[in-house]
């Protein structure tokens, strides 16, 4: 009985597994840190977007809060106007003890707010990933509403406007407004960069595993 020798591997083909090794480490370690670092731009970003927001509906209500005909419920009607953005999830005003005080949905005014940041000072703003019972990611800031103004005295607006006593505004000092901003491109575009990733590692090891094979090949000649 005949006994074929062992054939040992040649250096070239441990060679090739090295190297599509390294470069599937080279790909994984470069793609884990491309990721970190976009998501930090991303966060960066709809931090500075959210703050912009925050600061432009306070001037908005600040500017109406002039206003004769600015009523408590222009707040209301602010916020719900705001969250018809695209990127805007929902705009959260809450008082002190977490009670919703204006919602951009008018069905959640009154219910308890399902978060109840810590603000220290006027000038902090706090955020926070969170996630919809759907999922959906949704980057919240939250920071102390402070319109500066202190609206005009009811019984003053009902006499000049004519109309009878209405609801008097309130200023809202001290309340917190909480936005919360999709994070839908972010998620996307993250998405496409581990398809991507992943692409790159099966060209590696298409490459890697056919020039293995035609090297057995000549090594069985």
């Amino acid at each position: 009985m005949r006994i074929l020798p062992i054939k040992k591997m040649y250096l070239p083909a441990l060679s090739l597994v090295a190297v599509v090794v390294l470069l599937l480490v080279i790909v994984s370690v470069s793609t884990y840190r491309n990721l970190n670092r976009e998501k930090v731009r991303a966060l960066h970003s709809l931090h500075r977007q959210g703050v912009a927001l925050l600061r432009s509906v306070e001037a908005s209500v600040r500017t109406g809060m002039k206003m004769l005909m600015w009523q408590e419920v222009s707040v209301g009607n602010l916020l719900q106007e705001t969250a018809k953005d695209h990127d805007i999830a929902y705009v959260i005003l809450i008082d002190e003890h977490g009670t919703i005080v204006h919602h951009s949905d008018p069905t959640q005014k009154g219910l308890h707010g399902s978060w109840n940041p810590l603000v220290s000072g006027e000038d902090q703003v706090v955020s926070r990933i969170y996630s919809l019972p759907d999922n959906e990611q949704i980057f919240e800031l939250a920071k102390i509403f402070s319109p500066m103004y202190e609206p005009a005295m009811t019984h003053s607006r009902s006499d000049m406007i004519g109309f009878g006593p209405i609801e008097p505004p309130h200023s809202h000092r001290g309340d917190i407004i909480i936005m919360g901003i999709k994070m839908t491109a972010y998620e996307e575009a993250r998405s496409a960069d581990v398809l991507h990733a992943f692409i790159m590692a099966a060209i590696i090891l298409f490459l890697g595993s056919g020039a293995l094979f035609f090297i057995f090949v000549i090594q069985n000649y």
